[in-house]
């Protein structure tokens, strides 16, 4: 008989408080229905991580040069597909072009058993326009610097702030450590044609 996961809700997201998240959506007996904190973007920022609860443990990489010569030149990509793999076998699919016609984008989508959330891309203005010939929207933004703007000043003022109190960072060295692991192991796949587990990752 299977036994549904325990529900659980965090009271203060603080220091303490975002230990305790990690450890309540990382073990699969538990699963986080709700924070309870004053501070709404520190609340914010400890349920967006609950999204996925787990880290991932092998990485799937495949590289082509299909386009540019320059590209080809340093020895590297500008087409790649990746699947990340978590212990339960969830899969994440990240897709990357270094080239795109029509402006900067990047969509994120979560599909699971109970629905869908999707992020899709900002835009300079969100006029649209219908006619009898269809719907027009402005363009994207033309590149990562003003695509993410907006991005880079939050988190720098939080950065500043949370110095300043010394409150727990919102994103740790953990993160990006994660972050240049995970990209280490998507060259390595790439490069060997091979799945890399995470464990050979140092």
């Amino acid at each position: 008989m299977s036994i549904a996961p325990l529900g659980l809700a965090l009271i203060g997201a603080g220091r303490i408080g975002q230990l305790h998240a990690r450890n309540i959506v990382r073990n699969p007996r538990t699963h986080l229905l709700c924070v309870l904190e004053q501070d709404k973007e520190r609340a914010k920022s400890v349920a967006v991580r609950s999204l996925v609860p787990f880290e991932f443990v092998t990485v799937f990489a495949h590289g082509s040069c299909l386009f540019s010569d320059d590209i080809r030149a340093f020895n590297d990509y500008d087409t790649v597909s990746v699947q990340l793999i978590g212990p339960g076998g969830e899969t994440c699919t990240i897709l990357n072009s270094r080239r795109c016609s029509y402006g900067f984008e990047q969509r994120i989508e979560i599909f699971g058993s109970a629905g869908t959330i999707a992020l899709e891309n900002p835009r300079p203005t969100n006029v649209r326009w219908s006619t009898k010939e269809g719907e027009k929207r402005g363009p994207l933004y033309e590149f990562f610097p003003q695509r993410y703007a907006s991005s880079y000043e939050r988190l720098l003022d939080d950065f500043v702030s949370k110095a300043r109190s010394d409150e727990p960072f919102s994103v740790t060295i953990h993160d990006g450590l994660r972050s240049l692991a995970l990209a280490k192991a998507a060259r390595r796949s790439a490069d060997n044609r091979l799945p890399i587990s995470m464990s050979a990752i140092s």
